[in-house]
């Protein structure tokens, strides 16, 4: 079965607009269809219909905003942007490149194009005082000359700027130079 498009018989991006829509494999609902997108000039043919095999013809498109809050649901042969936010199998990944085609691929098995979204750390909680120190988390927290910082519960202040979060705990950052413990 050959899409409509209506009467062209050479597509270039997006027929009149609208891209080329294509029922799924089963005969489903017309809102099940896919949207399309041309990558090139051809003539239109049976043989040559999106799906695997045609992705230097065709691309996926969504209507997705590509955000961390409206990311894009992936299907293989989707083309990535760069910077644009994709969900696959309930993982976030964030696109490192824009490609030129689609892959007949998941976006795990494409580390040089996408990657996973890490959570973000949780702010620490304190603003660095005596009063309200900083909980410290060895190897995330950079610690900063002057600031108050706590684990196990146990207060240093720092003497020495970190420049790097530090694979150490504080008590042993305290021969080194880095903080003191403080006494009340």
């Amino acid at each position: 079965m050959v899409p409509r498009v209506g009467r062209r018989e050479r597509l270039h991006g997006y027929a009149r607009g609208k891209g080329l829509h294509v029922p799924p494999q089963d005969g489903g609902k017309k809102e099940e269809y896919s949207l399309y997108k041309s990558l090139k000039k051809h003539t239109l043919s049976a043989e040559w219909i999106p799906g695997q095999g045609t992705e230097s013809l065709y691309a996926k498109v969504s209507l997705h905003k590509g955000t961390k809050e409206d990311p894009i649901p992936y299907e293989q042969n989707m083309l990535i942007e760069e910077g644009k936010y994709y969900t696959q199998y309930d993982v976030l990944y964030i696109g490192l490149q824009t490609t030129l085609t689609g892959y007949p691929s998941d976006l795990k098995d494409m580390p040089s194009v996408v990657k996973p979204v890490e959570d973000e750390p949780e702010e620490p909680q304190g603003d660095g005082t005596p009063e309200n120190p900083i909980a410290y988390v060895k190897g995330e927290t950079v610690i900063e000359n002057g600031k108050y910082y706590t684990q196990d519960g146990v207060k240093y202040l720092c003497i020495r700027n970190g420049e790097m979060a530090l694979a150490y705990d504080l008590a042993e950052l305290v021969s080194a130079g880095y903080v003191e413990t403080v006494t009340e």
